[in-house]
């Protein structure tokens, strides 16, 4: 009602969203691959490793003709690519800060929720995102079971998956009416 009902005023919002993906990734892809330890053929030397990769990834999804098709519609698939970009990047900044954050990972956890809260198809990404925290807990345990429990990275990743399932938990209903 602010901007009003043109098409161009009802198609912005998804195109807004749709740049905010890219940048979304490209912040994801500088957390994820930041370090430059590893020696690697790399055609931008002057950026760093992280920044090259992410604006690889950020060229990638803004010239993509899938996301380019959605950031011309009305609907909600430029948001959830956003929030899964953006649920990305909270999720291994949680993993990276030292000690364990707790109010990132909180972060990612309302992140994550709003994503499932967008699209169906979200969960199958928060349930990847899931499966690859307990693989990280389990491999930085060594697989020791009581390791595993001393963790300092396990409480704080329960709390953000309780909040996924504890707030998209009003949702089940519905979802399994439309199913």
């Amino acid at each position: 009602g602010l901007f009003g009902e043109s098409p161009l005023a009802l198609r912005s919002l998804s195109a807004l969203l749709g740049v905010f993906s890219a940048a979304a990734i490209y912040l994801f892809a500088v957390e994820a691959f930041g370090d430059d330890d590893k020696p690697t053929v790399r055609r931008w030397a002057w950026l760093p490793r992280g920044q090259e990769i992410g604006l690889v990834a950020s060229i990638l999804i803004a010239l993509s003709p899938l996301q380019i098709l959605w950031a011309r519609q009305t609907r909600m698939y430029t948001l959830g690519t956003a929030l899964v970009a953006l649920s990305g990047w909270t999720l291994v900044r949680a993993l990276n800060s030292s000690p364990t954050s707790w109010w990132k990972w909180g972060l990612y956890g309302v992140v994550s929720l709003l994503g499932a809260y967008t699209h169906f198809y979200v969960l199958f990404s928060i349930a990847s995102q899931f499966v690859f925290i307990a693989a990280y807990i389990l491999v930085r345990s060594k697989w020791h079971f009581s390791a595993m429990l001393h963790n300092p990275v396990l409480r704080p990743a329960i709390m953000a998956v309780g909040i996924v399932i504890i707030g998209w938990s009003p949702w089940i209903p519905i979802f399994l009416r439309q199913r």
